[in-house]
């Protein structure tokens, strides 16, 4: 299939066997959209450092116009604006099994500590103004 060169075309089936490493290998990839030119790593990319391999392989397999992988970078030769995901349908059924029910642990850790840091917040905002 010829494919317009401004243009992105992600097959969003076949980044993965299942629904929890395609919906992170896309969210990795997006990673480098919009980014202008020049050589970026994980850490300017914001990634995890499990997720710097996924996009390494992935960009071996899936040569791009837009970037290259280099020794221990990527270069972007230009923004990346305009992408098509190729089978949305898997992506919105992966989305719909994704969202648990319940709350994770982390869920519910990062829950417990915004309030205890807003209670400890609020407590010394009010011993200052009694003071």
């Amino acid at each position: 299939m010829n494919q317009p060169e401004e243009l992105l075309f992600l097959h969003y089936a076949a980044l993965a066997t299942t629904a929890q490493e395609r919906l992170q290998l896309l969210a990795t990839i997006s990673a480098l959209f919009n980014r202008p030119p020049g050589l970026y790593d994980g850490t300017a990319l914001g990634l995890s450092p499990g997720a710097w391999p996924q996009l390494c392989v992935w960009l071996q397999h899936n040569p791009s116009p837009f970037w290259t992988l280099e020794q221990q970078s990527i270069r972007i030769h230009r923004a990346c604006q305009k992408h098509v995901i190729i089978g949305t349908g898997q992506l919105i059924e992966d989305l719909h099994f994704s969202s648990p029910s319940r709350p994770s642990f982390d869920d519910v850790w990062q829950a417990a500590s915004r309030f205890i840091q807003q209670n400890i917040e609020g407590i010394s905002h009010d011993q200052k103004a009694e003071a």
